[in-house]
């Protein structure tokens, strides 16, 4: 099964409660290009705190 990346997309965030840069990669198989999949992570100082809009937890 072979993937490619279809777009990167780095920007500041505008809001002061999302995380300060946000990174979309959407993505699809090479054989169904009409398919994406789409992947938000978002960082603050370096450490990814947001996946899909979903909050990452400190691992305890």
């Amino acid at each position: 099964m072979s993937f490619f990346i279809r777009r990167k997309d780095f920007r500041k965030s505008s809001t002061s409660l999302a995380p300060e840069d946000v990174h979309l990669c959407i993505f699809s198989l090479k054989d169904a290009h009409d398919q994406e999949t789409r992947i938000i992570l978002g960082f603050k100082k370096g450490n990814a705190i947001l996946i899909n809009g979903k909050n990452l937890l400190p691992a305890t």
